[in-house]
């Protein structure tokens, strides 16, 4: 560089060449052109993920709240019932 300045001006030259091949070579500049970015993608995320409201959300809407456990609750006025268990025992059988 000290010797020669058209030399230093040459290996410079030659240096950007030479990382510019690179990149098409190495496939990174057709990534950079043809993948899409993150933001790209999340809003096509965004835009498929934009549901109407469906009859199971306003259901569940409707639903009485959900109890915690800990709170001071009364007795429920309904009895539950169990199915037919098609000769099946019963979870808290002791067999």
């Amino acid at each position: 560089m000290y010797t020669n300045p058209i030399l230093a001006v040459l290996a410079v030259l030659v240096a950007f060449d030479l990382m510019r091949r690179s990149n098409n070579a190495t496939g990174l500049g057709a990534l950079s052109a043809y993948a899409p970015s993150e933001k790209k993608k999340m809003t096509q995320f965004s835009a498929f993920n934009q549901f109407p409201y469906t009859l199971e959300q306003e259901v569940v809407a409707k639903m009485s709240p959900i109890v915690r456990s800990g709170s001071s609750l009364s007795r429920p006025s309904y009895k539950p019932l169990l199915n037919n268990l098609h000769d099946a025992l019963p979870l808290n059988s002791s067999i």
